[in-house]
């Protein structure tokens, strides 16, 4: 085939792309397509009359601003890309061929239907010769340029900046069904020794702890960098088990952190604390503080002892226990009493004044110490002393709110026995004693109540007694009716009292308050003798209980000062060696 063909088709193509098919009058791929048929038709008509092609039009279209052979000018100017030196010369040549040729036919439109024009699959398209297939390459080149780069060189793309080297790596996709072999065969595939392992909805064999280690392990063997990239809670504990780095999303893969986050300083990375460890500080130091509250608020305890001013009054009366006697104390009537009892053994020692006649080793006589019947009878009589004596006081440290008369006291089912018998030499006459000692006693409080009744001018509301200081001392007593539990006894009673201090409100002055504080606060409310003694336990404690139920007061007579010690003896020098 000839130029003039080829001119001839190329420009019919181009008169049909040229064409505007609506409003717009822009090219569209139909007219392309219309264009290549003519072109290929026009290029079969004239293919014997063509001669050899001119090599004048392999150059560009415009060389040195002058137009080849053949060439129109109006033909430049169908489409602006036209004039572009990027066009061969075989595009102009169509060009100059569609413009001499005139407009195409164009065929009937065809009938509506889905077989309206036949079977699709039975229909053949007209051969494409070689001419034909170039000319339609210039038209769809022609139609199909970008706009905007008419007169303008093609710029050329600049090559990709190289990534850092923590950001250098390549990605492998995992999906939640993918076995472990799977897995390994994409880590073994990638292209680089770094690996980012993205699982965006987790993995069902690695969310195992033996699947997690079996790719630690493959891992190790092939000598690959890992971080893994998912979202999923259980994939990411299992990560840090086995110590592979974890991010969340692909932005934050960096093979030089390895999921760290911080702040770089030279060459070192300053890790910063994330979300989750702020918000597990935040609790712990949360659960810290409710602890120390809880300590500093239920643990301590605090007692607190106050000496106020006091004065001592006294009367003596005459009264008349009696175990029958109603609870209530009325004037002149009966003091309700206890009978108290208390079962003990004791041993005591007594000299004994008796002698008696032994035989020594050497066949003499020899006179030795030895126990009569008289040592004997009265070291009974002083064991039974004694069990009274220490009844009594085992009685009153058991009973200590009640006031016990020893006139009324008992010895019954009396045990005595000695370690000798009469006549029997002895150094010491060791005598144990056993028995019940018996008692009447009573309350404290009872006895107050009878002093109170007995003093000639009553007390002032303003003033109260100070328990520690009640003393009731027995100048007399009667006998003692055993069968009644009766005892008739003359009795001074006396009692502090002091001017009346609320504990309520000074627990509630004291709360929450140090110990420096609390010794104020007592001043202010507490007339005192001796300046109060405060106690916290635990010691440690810096304040006193916010509670007031965990506080105690307690209002003491003022503590008996202790006598001065004598001077320490000074040791005298030591003489020096002649």
């Amino acid at each position: 085939m000839g130029s003039d063909g080829k001119a001839a088709t190329s420009d019919a193509g181009l008169t049909a792309a040229a064409e505007p098919s609506g409003p717009s009058d822009r090219p569209t791929a139909r007219s392309a397509r219309n264009a290549t048929r003519a072109g290929e038709q026009g290029g079969a008509a004239e293919a014997g009359a063509a001669g050899a092609p001119d090599s004048s039009h392999h150059g560009n279209v415009s060389v040195n601003g002058t137009t080849p052979a053949g060439d129109d000018p109006a033909v430049m100017a169908v489409h602006p890309l036209v004039a572009q030196p990027e066009i061969t010369a075989a595009a102009a040549a169509g060009v100059a061929a569609a413009s001499a040729a005139g407009p195409v036919p164009t065929a009937p439109r065809a009938k509506r239907g889905l077989f309206a024009g036949g079977l699709p699959f039975l229909r053949r398209r007209p051969a494409r010769t070689a001419a034909g297939a170039a000319t339609a390459a210039a038209a769809l080149q022609l139609v199909e340029a970008p706009a905007g780069t008419a007169g303008r060189a093609q710029r050329p793309r600049r090559a990709m900046k190289p990534l850092p080297w923590g950001r250098d790596f390549a990605a492998a996709l995992v999906r939640r069904e993918d076995t472990l072999t799977a897995i390994f065969g994409k880590l073994d595939a990638a292209d680089s020794p770094r690996v980012a392992l993205v699982a965006p909805r987790g993995s069902e064999e690695l969310s195992r702890a033996l699947g997690m280690r079996r790719l630690r392990r493959h891992v190790d063997m092939t000598g690959k960098d890992l971080m893994i990239v998912t979202r999923s809670g259980a994939l990411r504990s299992r990560a840090r088990e086995v110590g592979l780095a974890v991010v969340s999303n692909v932005k934050k893969v960096d093979f030089e952190r390895y999921g760290r986050g911080g702040m770089r300083v030279g060459s070192v990375v300053v890790p910063l604390p994330g979300l989750g460890l702020l918000l597990r500080l935040a609790l712990f130091m949360g659960a810290l503080a409710a602890l120390a509250a809880a300590v500093l608020l239920y643990l301590p305890r605090a007692t607190v002892d106050v000496y106020p001013q006091t004065q001592t009054i006294a009367n003596t009366v005459d009264a008349t226990l009696s175990t029958d006697a109603p609870a209530t104390v009325k004037p002149g009537a009966d003091v309700p009493a206890h009978r108290r009892s208390q079962t003990l053994t004791r041993t005591v020692q007594y000299p004994v004044h008796g002698q008696a006649t032994v035989k020594a080793p050497d066949g003499s006589d020899k006179q030795v110490a030895a126990a009569t019947d008289d040592d004997i009878k009265q070291g009974t009589q002083f064991a039974q002393q004694v069990l009274l004596n220490q009844g009594r006081k085992a009685l009153e440290d058991r009973y200590r709110d009640e006031t016990l008369f020893q006139d009324s006291a008992t010895v019954s089912a009396l045990d005595t026995k000695a370690n000798v018998k009469a006549g029997e030499a002895t150094d010491l006459l060791e005598v144990t004693a056993s028995g019940q000692v018996t008692m009447l006693s009573a309350d404290k409080s009872v006895l107050r109540t009878v002093l109170e009744q007995s003093l000639p001018n009553k007390l002032d509301k303003n003033t109260s007694f100070i328990p520690d200081t009640f003393a009731a001392t027995v100048l007399s007593a009667g006998a003692f009716d055993k069968t009644n539990n009766r005892l008739s006894v003359r009795v001074k009673l006396s009692e502090g009292v002091s001017r009346a201090v609320n504990v309520a409100v000074l627990r509630k002055a004291l709360a929450g308050k140090n110990r420096h504080d609390a010794q104020q606060t007592v001043v202010e409310n507490v007339d005192q003798s001796a300046p109060a003694r405060i106690k916290v336990e635990p010691g440690w404690a810096p304040w006193l209980p916010r509670f007031t139920s965990r506080i105690d007061v307690n209002v003491r007579p003022a503590p008996t000062p202790q006598p001065a010690g004598s001077p320490a003896a000074t040791p005298a020098a030591t003489p020096k060696p002649q």
